[in-house]
């Protein structure tokens, strides 16, 4: 990469250089829908969990609960 000297100390810039060329987007981005796919279903099971304990009766979250339902369910398609 050109650039101006003194920015970026070559050993860095060459570091640098080695990982943006080994990064894959498509494959980094499918890794990132895994990760969020797995935080929505622990939340989900959290939430559930949490709300069975303090029998918690609140209209907003039972339809909030079906909704990340229902997008999991598309993600799964």
């Amino acid at each position: 990469a050109a650039g101006g000297g003194g920015y970026v100390v070559d050993d860095a810039r060459r570091r640098i250089e080695g990982i943006i060329a080994a990064t894959n987007p498509a494959r980094l981005n499918r890794e990132i829908a895994v990760i969020q796919d797995e935080l929505e279903r622990v939340s989900r099971d959290r939430t559930e969990a949490m709300a069975r304990r303090a029998g918690l009766d609140m209209g907003y979250l039972g339809k909030a609960i079906e909704r990340m339902r229902a997008d999991a369910g598309q993600n799964d398609k």
